[in-house]
This record gives structure tokens, C-alpha cells and sequence, in this order.
């Protein structure tokens, strides 16, 4: 057997010593053995001989004794091969070590002359690209080609318009998406044509494409190219049908509408630009390891606005995470890692050497701790006072906020029909309790709304709280303000005024945490009194009429406290309704509060102190129920231009619970009837209503209308009473007055129109009667 196997050793040599010469044998079209151009006339197959009969199967023999194991043979090898060449015949001799010798002949072919070189051709017709037509059969331009591009592997309804090439990339040989001209916004891929598994996606395809909303890919799929969906801005739905992609490109998804992300498993690396500008919510990063320039920098952060980086990540380019907290597991940052990957606004912050368990990203310094952010799930919670083994001392930047694009996205969608939906998500945390062993607060670390942050005596240094400070209310144990610092503490810039506590905080001092209840119902705080509660906050900032309750949990609640009321300044909050029952208002107890239509005050309010309605608390007019301001009410109860303010006196409780508003008017509706209010519109020309959703409009109240220049009222017969001083003139400029009445109604008050300007009734003021107008 081993002298067979080196022949056939030796006639591989010689081929490959022929083949080097360019004499390869080879099996010609008769199944001879051919050199060049020469049939050698050996046939490449022996004869095949006649199949012998079958014997019989003869009876099983003894089991025989095992034998002694015989002497090892010995090897066979080539000792030497000699070539003997004559004419176009070379001649072969090869002996082996045991004396047997082998005879090997080949006959070269004649060495032919090479001859001239061609003509070139001319060029050929551009190609067409094939495309799945209606039928289910490969196209080449108009002409159907008969062939069936089967799907049949492939459970899914799969889009026609799709145009494929033949591809092999990196050894993989498959189809490639060229092309789609089809009309599905929901675009399925198919796994296969026919056999051929389809493997990638060309920029082309889909590039800039504003019609698909959803795109499901190839399970084969492992190629994606740079741009491939770049500018599909409705591309909101993408399903990896668990395709085996590493890389998701430059450019990818740039500009689309997605906002959960699945990544395929095996994708670590996202390119420049992958998902810029598309505000992500969602997407399972924990596997990437390179991370391109702008590859995030729309996303709003897993779970909660950061980024968490662990050890096995190697790159992060430029901008990869502007605008959202990155905490990452290295003490320092790598090497090749950009100095801004969060980029260079004041909340673009990335913090080194953090740990991260269920609830918490921290960091340890020897026996201290620093809590960086809250990753659970609860939104009220208290900070240990202790992690791994370690007394909790700071807490860091970032720690209860939504980040910069978060922000961003949803201080533009405040308006919308869905404002209690992005209040709640801008609501990172709605109370924090921070215990007695920390010292130290950094800079931005509650850039959120609705939240109310328990601080105690133990924080000495305390950092400038940012942006959005007045949405939150901070609860200081102590006494007084610790002290505080412009931006992070390790810079050591002292404030040399806290005048910004005034102006942009909601605060309160000497607060214990244990006396302070929360009503869900209605977001608010109270504050447990010896003999009842008083308001310490409300944090409803979506209601649009507000309602300051006068009982909590069975009890009374007598006050409201300052700052308690705040910030309602996004055109939602309408009207704001003190119930009966309150007693006392604290100064500054409503600020910043604009575009407000009514505020309701009982009659129960005995006390309210200088500023307890700011000057920057804007309405179009205060309801009171009382007769005439009360004797206990500071003079400037309204702010300093309390005689500026529109207020109207003797409004009983039980009409405010019917007061609605149009974009011109402010009305009571009562039972089959309607009363003007105000006047809240623009225009020199008021036309008083007939009717305000099918009701009859009857009377216009005192001080329904207030201002100078000239103006015109168009007062319809429907009006059967006008209350005393309906109509105020402030200065010397006419107003007209055109009426269908043919005279004064009996039910108008003599003195329904009053010039404030020169006291009196009759000056400045035309009247016309018996005229008609259409409208």
C-alpha cells in the first residue's frame, strides 16, 4: 500500500514539474489524455470489466486465537528520479528504497508562435437591471423572463418594487437591494431569491426616501451601506429579523423618526453620523464597542437620559452622546477616546471611574461615595446613606435630570394636545429624600420638573441649580441656605448674592421631611400643622383649570404657603380656583404665572399678604367673592400695581364653577343663559355675541371692558341687562355704542358705561339705537 501510495507521489511530481513547464496533461472531450495540443491516446478510464456473480455467504467460522504482533515494516521512500528527454518525449525513471524502479513518458506539444494582437471591440449595451415584477417572475426591462423568484422561503407578505444585483462581500456571495420603486410605506425584504440569500441593502434604495415608515430586513443580511437610510423622515419602525450585522454604517439612519432601537446582537460598531439627529428613546448600546462621531448625539438616553460605557468599549468619537449624561466604567478617559464625546454645552459633563447597580451609577473615592444617577424605576425615592460599604457624601451632576435633548425636544411640544403626557416625561423623579451623611450638592444635578428634593442641616456646599430650578422646589432642614457656588463645586466660585433664590427658586426653610404629605391626585404637598395642613407646593403643572383644594385627607387646609404656586407660564393653566375654606395666602405664594384667564378668591381669605399674588402674576382679571377688598388684605396683595389689575368684586362661588372662555370672551353659563365677564380680545371693534354654543347671551357684567382710545361695541337686542360700569372709558377718546334696542333697555343700569378719566357718565360716549347689523 505505501509503495502505491509513492507512485502515485511521484506521477503527482511529475505533473507538477510538466505543469511548471506548461505541459499540464489533461482529459480532452474523447476522455484521452491530452499535452497541449497533442492526444496522447490513453484513455483517462480503463475498461470497466464484467460484474462477477454474487457467492454464497459461507457459514461463520471459530473465533481464532489473537496472534503475536508482527514485526514493523519498513518504508518506502523515492531514492532518486532521472529525466531523460528525446525530441518532444521526456522520459521519467523513478526508484524507490526497496530496488523497484517506476517508467514515467510524457509527449510535449509543439511550441506555436503567438500571433497578433486583436482588434478591441466596440462597447456593448448598458446591462439591465433585473426587478421582481407583479407576477412574481425576474424582469429585464419590459420583457418578462419566464424565471420565478421564489419566496417560498419566506413567511412574510414581501413588497414588490424591489430591484436586486448580485453581490459577494467579504467571501458571502448574495443579492443586494439596488433599487425600490415600489408603493409600501411598510417595506419587507425577502431572506432569499429563489436560493440566493439576500445579503445587503445599496445606499441607493432607500436613500432620502420620505414615504417608508417601516423597513424589515433579510435574515441573511450583513451588509448595510454608508447613507443607506439616511433622510427618511418617516422611517419609524426598523425590524432586524435577525439579520447577523456588525456594522451599522455611516450615515445609517441619520434624520428619520425612529425611536426604539433593537440592535442585532452582533452589532458593535455604529459608523460617523449613524443616528444623528434622530431623537432615540431606546436602543440596546450595552454590546457596542466603537462608537462613530455624532453617532447618538439626538438620543435621549436608555432608561432615563445617560449613557452608561463599560470597560470593553475602545472608541468614542467626537459628539457621539451631545446633550445626555455619560457616566463611564474607566477611571480616566482611554486614550482614543475624544476629549467632548458629550459634547461642549454645560450639560455635555462625562464622569470617570463610576460603578452602576439596579438603582444607582456611583463612584468611590477611599471611604466615600459620590451618587451620580438614578437609574430605577421609582419616582420617589430616598438615597442610601451608604454604597459599597461607603458613607454616601455628594451627590452628582446629573443625578435626577433629563438632559439637554430630552429638553430640547419636549420645550417644543408644550403646546401640544398631549402636554400631561410630556410633563410626565419630563418628571424624571417627583420627591427625593437625601440623607444627613452628605455634604456636598454639584451643579445640574436635578434639571427636572415636578420634583421635590428634601435637603438636610448636613449640606454645607451647595452648587448654582441651573436651568428649570423655579419647576422644582427645594426643601432645606436647616434654617438657612447653605453656601453656595456658580457651576461645579470643584471650582470653589462663591456666589456673592443668593438674590437668585428670589427669582428663579422655589424654596422654603425649617421643613421636616416627616411632616410632609403627597396627594397623587392632584400633585400636591402638604405640610402637617398642630390643627390642620397648609399647602407647601403644588406640582400640577398641566392642569388647565387649577383647583387649590381646601381639605386633605379629611382635615382643613388653612394656608398657602410662599412659592407654593409657581411657574404655570406654557399657555396651559386657564383659570385657577381657590376653594372656600382657605384662609390665609403667604407673600409670594403665586408667581410667575402669565396667560392665566380668571383667579378665584373666596370669601373664606381673611388674610393676604403683600405680594401674594407677585407682580408677575398675569390675569385677565381677579373674581373676588367679597363685597370690597377686606380690611386684613395688604395693599399691594396683588404686587405693586394692585390698582392696575382688573378686579370684580361679589362673585359668588357657585357662578365660577361655570365661568369658560373663548378666545374673545369670558362667561358665566347659567342654566339657559349666558353672562359676559370680560372682554379678552384685541380689536377696537367688539361685537358682543348672540350666541356662545347655542346659549342666548343675556347680561354683560361690571367691568366687562376697560381701556382707552377710541372703540366700537355692536350690542345686540338679545341683551336684556348691563351691569353698572359694564363699560370703563379711560381717556378722552370716543366710544361708540350702535344697539338694535329702539331705546335703553329698562334692564341696563344708568351708569353702565363710566369715563374713570374725567368721572363721569355721559362724556365721551355716543349711543346709537334702532340700528341692525348682520353677524
Amino acid at each position: 500500500m505505501k509503495k502505491l501510495l509513492y507512485i502515485l507521489f511521484a506521477v503527482f511530481m511529475c505533473l507538477f514539474l510538466m505543469a511548471c513547464e506548461d505541459n499540464t496533461p489533461y482529459i480532452g472531450e474523447n476522455g484521452n489524455w491530452w499535452v497541449g495540443d497533442e492526444d496522447l491516446g490513453v484513455s483517462a478510464q480503463g475498461p470497466q470489466g464484467e460484474k462477477g456473480d454474487v457467492g454464497e455467504k459461507g457459514d461463520k467460522g471459530d473465533k481464532g486465537y489473537t496472534g503475536k504482533d508482527g514485526k514493523n515494516g519498513e518504508s518506502v521512500e523515492i531514492v532518486d528520479i532521472t529525466k531523460f528527454t528525446e525530441g518532444l518525449v521526456d522520459t521519467y525513471f523513478i526508484y524507490f528504497s526497496d530496488g523497484t524502479l517506476t517508467k514515467y513518458t510524457v509527449t510535449n506539444g509543439k511550441n506555436g508562435e503567438k500571433g497578433d494582437k486583436g482588434d478591441k471591440g466596440n462597447t456593448g449595451d448598458d446591462g439591465k437591471t433585473p426587478y421582481i415584477g407583479e407576477n412574481g417572475n425576474w424582469w429585464i426591462d419590459n420583457e418578462d423572463t419566464g424565471v420565478l423568484a421564489d419566496y417560498s422561503q419566506d413567511d412574510r407578505k414581501i413588497s414588490d418594487g424591489l430591484s436586486f444585483e448580485t453581490i459577494s462581500i467579504n467571501g458571502i456571495a448574495g443579492m443586494i437591494v439596488c433599487d425600490y420603486d415600489g408603493n409600501d410605506a411598510d417595506v419587507v425584504i425577502p431572506n432569499y431569491v429563489g436560493a440566493v440569500p439576500v445579503i445587503a441593502i445599496d445606499n441607493d434604495a432607500f436613500q432620502d426616501n420620505t414615504k417608508i415608515t417601516s423597513i424589515s430586513f433579510s435574515k441573511n443580511m450583513v451588509y448595510l451601506s454608508d447613507y443607506v437610510f439616511d433622510g427618511c423622515t418617516s422611517l419609524g419602525i426598523v425590524d432586524f429579523n435577525g439579520a447577523q450585522i456588525e456594522k451599522i454604517p455611516n450615515y445609517a439612519f441619520r434624520n428619520t423618526a425612529l425611536k426604539r432601537v433593537e440592535l442585532p446582537e452582533k452589532t458593535v460598531y455604529l459608523g460617523e453620523y449613524a443616528f444623528s439627529g434622530t431623537y432615540l428613546e431606546e436602543i440596546n448600546y450595552q454590546n457596542i464597542t466603537h462608537f462613530g462621531s455624532h453617532s447618538l448625539d439626538g438620543y435621549f438616553g436608555h432608561n432615563g437620559n445617560y449613557v452608561y460605557l463599560d470597560s470593553n468599549v475602545e472608541y468614542v468619537g467626537s459628539y457621539a452622546f451631545d446633550g445626555v449624561f455619560v457616566y463611564s466604567a474607566y477611571t480616566s478617559k482611554p486614550q482614543n477616546w475624544a476629549d467632548n464625546i458629550a459634547g461642549t454645552s454645560e450639560w455635555g459633563c462625562v464622569t470617570y471611574g463610576c460603578r452602576k447597580n439596579d438603582e444607582y451609577i456611583y463612584a468611590v473615592i477611599g471611604t466615600k461615595a459620590t451618587v451620580h444617577h438614578y437609574i430605577g424605576k421609582d419616582k420617589r425615592i430616598e438615597i442610601p446613606d451608604r454604597l459599597s460599604n461607603c458613607d454616601v457624601t455628594r451627590i452628582g451632576y446629573g443625578f435626577g435630570s433629563i438632559g439637554e435633548n430630552r429638553y430640547k425636544r419636549y420645550d417644543t411640544d408644550l403646546n401640544s394636545a398631549n402636554v400631561s403626557i410630556v410633563l410626565s416625561e419630563l418628571t424624571v423623579l417627583e420627591e427625593v429624600k437625601i440623607p444627613d451623611t452628605v455634604t456636598e450638592i454639584d451643579h445640574g444635578t436635578f434639571w427636572s420638573v415636578c420634583t421635590m428634593i428634601f435637603i438636610p442641616k448636613s449640606v454645607n456646599k451647595m452648587s448654582y441649580m441651573g436651568d428649570l430650578s423655579e419647576f422644582r422646589y427645594y426643601a432645606f432642614e436647616s434654617s438657612s441656605y447653605p453656601t453656595f457656588y456658580e457651576g461645579f463645586i470643584a471650582e470653589n466660585d462663591v456666589l456673592t448674592s443668593t438674590t437668585w433664590l428670589e427669582s428663579e427658586c422655589r424654596t422654603a426653610l425649617e421643613i421636616n421631611p416627616d411632616k410632609v404629605k403627597y396627594n397623587s391626585k392632584n400633585k400636591s404637598y402638604y405640610y402637617d400643622e398642630l390643627l390642620g395642613y397648609s399647602l407647601l407646593a403644588s406640582m400640577d403643572y398641566a392642569s388647565e383649570n387649577l383647583v387649590v383644594k381646601s381639605t386633605f385627607n379629611g382635615s382643613q387646609v388653612y394656608t398657602i404657603r410662599s412659592n407654593a404656586i409657581a411657574c404655570l407660564d406654557w399657555e396651559i393653566t386657564k383659570t385657577i380656583k381657590i376653594e372656600d375654606g382657605i384662609t390665609k395666602i403667604q407673600s409670594k405664594a403665586f408667581r410667575y404665572i402669565e396667560d392665566v384667564i380668571f383667579i378665584y378668591i373666596p370669601k373664606s381669605v381673611s388674610v393676604i399678604n403683600a405680594y401674594g399674588f407677585d407682580s408677575n402674576v398675569y390675569c385677565d382679571i381677579f373674581l373676588i367673592e367679597a363685597n370690597s377688598k377686606p380690611s386684613e388684605w395688604d395693599s399691594y396683595w396683588a404686587g405693586q400695581n394692585t390698582s392696575s389689575k382688573e378686579i370684580q368684586y361679589s362673585v359668588d362661588y357657585g357662578d365660577i364653577t361655570n365661568v369658560k372662555a373663548t378666545d374673545n370672551f369670558i362667561y358665566i353659563v347659567d342654566g339657559t343663559s349666558i353672562s359676559l365677564l370680560k372682554y379678552i380680545g384685541s380689536s377696537s371693534t367688539v361685537n358682543i355675541p348672540r350666541k356662545i354654543d347655542g346659549i342666548t347671551v343675556k347680561t354683560i357684567k361690571t367691568g366687562f371692558y376697560s381701556g382707552s382710545g377710541t372703540r366700537y361695541f355692536y350690542i345686540p337686542n338679545n341683551i336684556t341687562k348691563i351691569e353698572n360700569r359694564a363699560f370703563v372709558n379711560t381717556s378722552s377718546s370716543t366710544f361708540y355704542l350702535y344697539c338694535e334696542a329702539a331705546s335703553q333697555p329698562s334692564g341696563w343700569a344708568s351708569d353702565f358705561y363710566y369715563n374713570s378719566y374725567y368721572s363721569t357718565t355721559t362724556n365721551y360716549k355716543t349711543i346709537y339705537f334702532s340700528r341692525t347689523f348682520d353677524y
